[in-house]
């Protein structure tokens, strides 16, 4: 485990005292090796809790931690960014303002979910942190219901087809 420092997320989360330095460095190289998100691979492994995780980020990063409990996510704005590439990030379009892409994800280092959505979307992104486990939930009710949306826009398109 040599050669691995300490950054971001992994550096907060050891200086706020959840986690010592040791059990940071191998939490960073396991999820690496198990090309699994840093902030799944602690929850995963029971090592911390989802909402531990996000407070400490939304404190250190300085950016708001949203309850999305009562949130409804507009399925036009899921269908922005493709299916496999929310999934694989683990970062869901949360709200649009102007040109602005309001992204919600339980790890504020993922500057790279935030460029793929922002080159697939072609809208500035904006992190937002949210609970893992809320997350996770959200994006697959997100995902559901904006299959189904397309699946009824099609089915009403399909009604209104006149073939002659």
């Amino acid at each position: 485990m040599t050669g691995i420092s300490l950054g971001g997320l992994a550096r907060l989360l050891v200086n706020s005292n959840l986690l010592d330095q040791n059990a940071a460095l191998k939490a960073v190289e396991e999820a690496r090796k198990a090309d699994s998100p840093f902030v799944s691979y602690l929850i995963d492994s029971k090592l911390l809790r989802a909402v531990d995780i996000a407070r400490v980020a939304s404190r250190g990063f300085n950016l708001p931690l949203f309850d999305v409990a009562a949130l409804e996510i507009d399925p036009t704005l899921v269908q922005s960014v493709d299916d496999k590439l929310i999934r694989q990030h683990r970062a869901l379009p949360l709200y649009k303002r102007g040109n602005r892409l309001f992204v919600g994800l339980s790890d504020p280092t993922n500057t790279r979910a935030l460029e793929d959505i922002k080159f697939q979307t072609g809208l500035n992104t904006e992190p937002i942190i949210v609970v893992d486990a809320a997350l996770n939930e959200l994006i697959e009710r997100a995902l559901d219901n904006s299959s189904e949306a397309m699946d009824a826009m099609l089915d009403e398109d399909l009604d209104n087809i006149d073939i002659s």
